[in-house]
């Protein structure tokens, strides 16, 4: 969950034996958010991450905590970022519990508030925030980018520099 703001079927290697009142029991499918439960520091406990597959038979582990959430009006990719932001980070680690280890637990996650704007709203959100990562994070994507603009910075301080006049 720490690597993984989505989760998709491919990223599922462990496997486990579960009777069938446990695969009921446990079930993770599209739109569930699986957070951290303890860890050593505040800072690394409600971790999530978000199913965007069904893929049967899947459990959760009893070191996190699966949040359904009770609407349709909720775009998986959209809570995942909701998720990730500092808002929550920072709920987070001033509502956990501490003892040995940092705790959180799903009444905690229950009360905090997110906004839930219509499905349209979180579609663009999404589409610019995707687009974000895949810039910032896919080499093929941002490093052409960055390249392209430190060479237009390159040519415009170059310019300006060899023109020998003052700036306007």
């Amino acid at each position: 969950m720490f690597n993984h703001r989505f989760l998709h079927k491919s990223d599922i290697k462990s496997l486990v034996e579960c009777t069938d009142e446990e695969k009921q029991k446990l079930h993770v499918g599209r739109g569930d958010v699986l957070f951290t439960r303890t860890s050593e520091t505040a800072e690394d406990v409600g971790h999530a991450s978000v199913m965007l597959d069904d893929i049967g038979d899947c459990v959760f582990n009893g070191f996190s905590i699966r949040a359904t959430p009770k609407t349709d009006k909720l775009l998986p990719e959209y809570c995942a970022y909701c998720f990730d932001t500092f808002s929550f980070r920072t709920y987070v680690t001033k509502n956990c519990g501490f003892t040995t280890r940092a705790s959180l637990t799903g009444a905690t996650i229950a009360e905090y508030k997110l906004p839930i704007p219509s499905i349209d709203v979180q579609k663009r959100i999404v589409n610019v925030l995707d687009n974000f990562d895949a810039v910032c994070n896919d080499l093929k994507i941002g490093l052409p980018a960055e390249i392209e603009a430190r060479k237009k910075q390159y040519e415009y301080y170059r310019d300006r520099l060899l023109a020998f006049t003052p700036p306007r």
